[in-house]
């Protein structure tokens, strides 16, 4: 239905979106974390799967539905590797290193003006971190009362601010070994800096001048 591929492109192949928009970087997302990027990619696969579904809607080609099932049936396996490779990343969760508040993060909001609704995202524990939700009903009276959140005592979790930062502290320890690992050569490390002088007076002398 794009002009463009049959006025533009003769019916070869152009490196666009369906509406004529040229490929660029932009479309490259990567986050320097390796859970973030392979979640990314996690739902990429997601996103293409469903794509070749409604592709099979329209033709009624043998041959173009055996290309379709082959390319979706990839989808299906990348979609395992990324997850199997996720895997061996322990602990994945939260993404990054830095593990998040625990006055806030088992905190259910009710915020909706319609119906509400039920469900294992605001009952019971939470899916990772294993700590109960809370139900706040009047976010603004809390915030009033608790000084803006900043007295809000934790509820429904272990979790401890002493604890939290330990882990941090160990995490940042175990992922910085990983990344000196890539290139033993710490004069080649991108995170190895040789100390020099920058103060503006340097053996007696004025190197201001």
């Amino acid at each position: 239905m794009n002009p463009q591929f049959g006025v533009i492109s003769a019916g070869s192949v152009i490196l666009s979106d369906s509406n004529g928009n040229p490929w660029t970087g932009a479309y490259i997302s990567a986050n320097a974390d390796p859970t973030v990027d392979l979640r990314s990619n996690i739902a990429s696969e997601s996103r293409a799967k469903i794509v070749y579904e409604y592709l099979f809607k329209y033709t009624d080609d043998p041959w173009v539905k055996k290309t379709l099932g082959f390319l979706m049936t990839r989808e299906i396996t990348h979609y395992q590797q990324f997850e199997a490779a996720l895997s061996t990343i322990e602990p994945n969760f939260p993404p990054g290193i830095l593990q998040g508040n625990q006055r806030y993060s088992n905190r259910h909001y009710e915020m909706s003006k319609g119906n509400k609704y039920d469900g294992p995202w605001k009952e019971g524990k939470s899916t990772q971190l294993h700590e109960e939700w809370q139900i706040t009903e009047d976010a603004l009276q809390q915030s009033c009362e608790t000084d803006g959140l900043l007295d809000l005592q934790p509820q429904g979790t272990q979790r401890t601010d002493k604890s939290i930062q330990e882990l941090d502290k160990k995490l940042s320890k175990e992922r910085s070994a990983k990344v000196k690992e890539t290139n033993p050569e710490k004069d080649q490390q991108w995170t190895y800096f040789k100390e020099q002088d920058f103060s503006s007076k340097k053996e007696g002398k004025d190197t201001d001048k």
